[in-house]
This record gives C-alpha cells, sequence and structure tokens, in this order.
C-alpha cells in the first residue's frame, strides 16, 4: 500500500535535503512524496526542483504564500496512498519510522510515536501521556478524557502535532480541509483533534521516531501583536468542532481551556496581569522583588520577556540545567541575592524535580515560588468570557 508523505516547505533552504533525503531513504519504499513549496523566497523553491529531478518518487507544487494551514491542504488534496504522514521542511525521520508504522497501522486509523527535540546543546524526547498502547470501543473513549491535558499542567495526553503521525488518508483529508485558512497559530492541534475524534481505532507507540529541529528563526518564536485575535479564531474552531462530539463536549471543552491558558502564557503573559497585585502565575511575590528565574524553556523566555519590559520587578539571575548565552548554570543561586526564585516550567514533574534541586542547595523553602494551580484554574475558568468579549477580551 502506498503512504503519502508531505512536506509543507517555506524558506527551508539549510534544513530541506536532509529532511527529503530521511525520507527518500526510508526502509518503506512505496511513497509519495508531495513537496508544497508556499511561496518560499530563500531558494527552497529551486531545491524542491532539483529533488524531484533526482527521484521519481517526489511530486512539486509551488504556490502564493498563504500559511500552513493552506500548504497542508494543497498536499492533502494532491495525496493517492491509503495512508499519509506530515514531516516539516526543517525536520528529519528514522529511516524505518514509516517502515514499523505501515506494520503496525493494521486495521487503526492513526498511528502515533513520539518526539524528538534537537536544541543543538541537547536532545529531549516528548513521549505521549496516555501511555502506548491500541486505543478503541471504551479505550479510546478513555483516551479522549485525557488526549489535550491529563489533569497534570502542563501534560498533553497525545503530543498536539499532525507529525510523528501516520493517518489513514480519508479520514485526515476530511478534517484537513475544514481547517480555515485563517488560522495562523496553533494549526497542527486545529486539525490534529478533530481527526482523532473520528478515528475508530488509534494506536500509540512508545518509540520517538521523529526528530523536530529547535530553530530560533521559526514562526513558533515569533510574536508580533495579534496573537490574541489569532487565538480567538484558533479557539472558535476547535469550540464548534467539539460541539459535534456531544458525548464528549463538556470533557474536551475544559481541556481546551486549559491548553488556552498554557498557550497564551507562552507567548501573552501580561494578558493575565491586568489589575492585579501579583505575578501571575506566582503568588505571594511583592512588587519591589529581586528574582531569579530557573528555566530557559518557551516558558522561561516569556517570563524573561516581561520581567524585562516592566520596572516592578529586578531580575538578578537566568539559570538553566542546560546553561547557554545570557543563562547560567543553577549553582549562580548561592552566590546572588535575591528575595525569590521562580521555577519558570510548566510540566509537573520537571517543576517537582527543579524543586529537590533547589532546596538540595539549601535555600528555603519560602523563597521558592512554584506555579499556583489556583490561579491557572481561575484563568481557565474565565477563557470563553474573555475570549467573547468585545474585540480583545482583557484590559
Amino acid at each position: 500500500m502506498m503512504v503519502s508523505v508531505i512536506v509543507p516547505v517555506y524558506n527551508a533552504a539549510p534544513y530541506l535535503p536532509k529532511c527529503v533525503e530521511s525520507i527518500t531513504n526510508q526502509t518503506y519504499k512505496n511513497l509519495e512524496i508531495i513537496l508544497v513549496d508556499d511561496g518560499s523566497t530563500d531558494g527552497s523553491d529551486k531545491i524542491c526542483d532539483r529533488l524531484e529531478q533526482m527521484d521519481s518518487r517526489i511530486k512539486v507544487v509551488h504556490k502564493k504564500n498563504e500559511g500552513a494551514v493552506s500548504a497542508r491542504k494543497t498536499g492533502i488534496e494532491l495525496a493517492t496512498g491509503e495512508h499519509t504522514a506530515y514531516v516539516d521542511s526543517d525536520d528529519w525521520i528514522e529511516p524505518d519510522m514509516l517502515a514499523i508504522m505501515h506494520r503496525k497501522i493494521e486495521d487503526a486509523d492513526i498511528i502515533i510515536c513520539g518526539i524528538e527535540r534537537d536544541f543543538g546543546s541537547h536532545i529531549s524526547y516528548e513521549t505521549n501521556h496516555v501511555g502506548a498502547g491500541i486505543y478503541y470501543g471504551k479505550g479510546r473513549d478513555e483516551l479522549y478524557a485525557k488526549m489535550i491535558y491529563t489533569g497534570n499542567f502542563f501534560e498533553r495526553g497525545i503530543t498536539p502535532y499532525v507529525y510523528g503521525k501516520l493517518f489513514r488518508t480519508d479520514i485526515l483529508r476530511k478534517n484537513q480541509l475544514r481547517v480555515p485558512r485563517e488560522i495562523r497559530v496553533a494549526e497542527d492541534p486545529a486539525c490534529l483533534y478533530p481527526t482523532l475524534l473520528e478515528a475508530e481505532k488509534i494506536v500509540v507507540l512508545p518509540d520517538c521516531f521523529y526528530h523536530y529541529q529547535m530553530r530560533d528563526d521559526s514562526v513558533m518564536g515569533m510574536n508580533d501583536g495579534n496573537e490574541i485575535e489569532r487565538y480567538r479564531v484558533f479557539y472558535s474552531y476547535l469550540k464548534n468542532r467539539f460541539s459535534e462530539k456531544k458525548q464528549w463536549e463538556k470533557c474536551l471543552r475544559i481541556q481546551l481551556d486549559y491548553l488556552m491558558v498554557f498557550l497564551l502564557m507562552l507567548r501573552n503573559i501580561e494578558i493575565f496581569q491586568c489589575d492585579a497585585q501579583f505575578l501571575f502565575p506566582y503568588g505571594g511575590i511583592d512588587k519591589g522583588s529581586k528574582i531569579a528565574v530557573y528555566g530557559a524553556g518557551r516558558f522561561g523566555h516569556e517570563l524573561i520577556r516581561y520581567l524585562h519590559s516592566i520596572e516592578e520587578y529586578t531580575v538578578t539571575a537566568w539559570v538553566d540545567s542546560n546553561a547557554r548565552e545570557n543563562i547560567e548554570t543553577p549553582d549562580v543561586l548561592g552566590e546572588i541575592e535575591f528575595d525569590y526564585v521562580l521555577v519558570a516550567v510548566l510540566m509537573e514533574s520537571a517543576r517537582q524535580e527543579i524543586w529537590n534541586q533547589i532546596r538540595s542547595m539549601g535555600i528555603a523553602e519560602d523563597k521558592i515560588k512554584m506555579i499556583d494551580m489556583t490561579l491557572i484554574e481561575k484563568e481557565r475558568r474565565l477563557i470563553e468570557s474573555r475570549f467573547e468579549n468585545q474585540k480583545t477580551g482583557w484590559t
């Protein structure tokens, strides 16, 4: 059976050859590889054409730049394989990924693996917290109950990406084509979650076959001030799609609200401050405090950005176990002055490990500030009303 592999391409010239080579070198050979050039301006279009000449399985489509949703729609409309996978143009996959996934898919609609994130200085692994196994019938319903949010902040049951997955093409096509082109943030979950809800059987593997290249210049890392309206479009779309599944709607809506708090904390943390006298999401921190921040992931970067944009607090250190430029190792906490050290990590298990590490350094408990889940819950309950209020929903 043929597998279609769709690669949306936009200004990925340094990475594209490695990406496509990882697909053409798959041990599973019955492939069609669709490269959708979404109006690249860095020479990626020419690389696509050159690669097409090198392998008869490669098909290239050039189109004007309209974003990831449009590129994926173009690709899925052309796909002729019984199953389809997406690969981003700056990522790559293990040589036997498609062979293993295709062998295990049997009569399943979707098969899912984990993600390996390449930060350059280190690698992290992101697996699915629902656990490996076959989900259908009652088991599938239990998966839906925690596919977006397991109950630990913020832990996803299923990785929220369309990559790292092999879909039955007709189910993917049906749901991908419904995603509005206007969605320019969270494009992956906008397609993935409704597709999962259409599946009769889902297989989750423990392996990490997909390699995600962390890029400082990626669209994910950009913030041009229009994210609130973009997230409103995304939220409205998924809320409407979930309303079609009455038996799961309430559970899915709660999970979606937690997801929105999480996403906004990564890019727009100031919207949660409003007139509050505390620093969200930490309680009991007086204005004027000297602060050390532990965590250099996306939330750590967002928190540092926000703290540097205001004058109410003084940042005396930014530390992380993977120290790099502008970020120091945690042992500096024993040498500097601070009122509080904020654990700027959103995953609950990682937060607890960091808390233990800081305490082992002799730092008093009352100086360590963890995320206050009562504040998270308060914002979760307000998400829908805030998105529906006026133009922004936040003041």
